[in-house]
């Protein structure tokens, strides 16, 4: 990014690993400002909207070890639904900037397995697609601890 906060890419992208310690130094990019991206399978990178000078003092990037959340939803009767439904993720509080999603439900399991959760709390909903007023959505508060799964079951309570 310029001074002037316009962002450019560079001509090829200036990539690295880390060390064993966790350390790692990129090379070859130019004065300004700049934003990081870190990944690594399990884990979380929750920083990406940060702005860094450069040069400047080696910034600590954070990664957070995460969970996984299987949700099944079934119909009144507790068989896997059939047709065409959503699964709603929700954070707890200003979902702006933090991670949240939705999925289809697997019409053969009647169930979706979302990983590489971030720690924290969530809203699980489940509605039709399009979403209809006439069946009201399940929906549970959960709570996601790293590396652990959560199996959640949401019921519909009217036949859809």
């Amino acid at each position: 990014m310029a001074i002037d906060g316009r962002g450019y890419p560079l001509p090829e992208n200036a990539t690295t690993q880390t060390d064993d310690a966790g350390q790692f130094t990129l090379t070859g990019i130019p004065t300004g400002y700049t934003q990081f991206r870190c990944s690594a399978e399990g884990y979380h990178f929750s920083s990406l909207f940060q702005v860094f000078k450069v040069p400047g003092k080696g910034p600590a990037l954070t990664m957070t070890a995460t969970g996984t959340i299987r949700v099944r939803v079934v119909d009144k009767d507790g068989l896997p639904l059939q047709g065409n439904h959503m699964i709603d993720i929700e954070p707890e509080g200003n979902p702006i900037g933090r991670w949240g999603g939705s999925a289809k439900v697997d019409l053969r399991a009647g169930e979706n397995v979302f990983k590489r959760v971030p720690p924290g709390r969530y809203l699980i909903k489940a509605h039709p697609n399009p979403y209809s007023s006439k069946f009201p959505s399940p929906s549970k508060w959960i709570e996601v601890k790293s590396t652990k799964e959560i199996e959640v079951e949401l019921k519909y309570t009217v036949d859809k």
